[in-house]
C-alpha cells in the first residue's frame, strides 16, 4: 500500500520487488487471480507487469498527467493496463482529481465530468 513491505515498494517509494514477490506473482498467476497494480512503486509496477502474465487491473487509480503524484499512474502505465485487457477504476479522493488540492485548506470542486 503506502511504503515498503515484504514484497516490495508501495506508494511514495522507489523500492523494487523483493525476491519473494516473484514467487508470489507466479502463484497468483497459477491460481488465476488478477493482479491489482494500484499502490505499487513505479519500479515495482514495471517489474510486476514484466513478470506476471495473468490479468492485471488498477482498482482505484487516476492519471498522473492531471495530478502529478507518484500515487497516480503515468500514461505509459495506464496504456499497459489497457493493452493487457485490464480494468481501471477511478479513485474519488479530491487530492487525486483536483490539482493543488490541500486537505483542510482547499474547497473540493470535483464533478463527475472531472472524474
Amino acid at each position: 500500500h503506502y511504503g515498503e513491505n515484504r514484497y516490495g515498494g508501495g506508494t511514495h517509494t522507489k523500492t523494487p520487488l523483493t525476491s519473494g514477490a516473484f514467487a508470489l506473482l507466479k502463484e497468483i498467476e497459477r491460481v488465476g487471480i488478477g493482479l491489482d497494480l494500484t499502490h505499487l512503486s513505479d519500479e515495482a509496477f514495471w517489474q510486476a507487469v514484466d513478470a506476471f502474465a495473468g490479468v492485471v487491473l488498477a482498482s482505484h487509480q487516476n492519471a498522473r498527467r492531471f495530478v502529478d503524484d507518484q500515487r497516480q499512474f503515468s500514461d505509459e502505465q495506464l496504456k499497459v493496463v489497457i493493452e493487457r485487457g485490464g480494468v481501471i477504476g477511478a479513485a474519488l479522493d479530491a487530492w487525486m482529481l483536483q490539482p493543488n488540492f490541500k486537505r483542510g485548506v482547499t474547497q473540493p470542486e470535483i464533478t463527475l465530468d472531472r472524474v
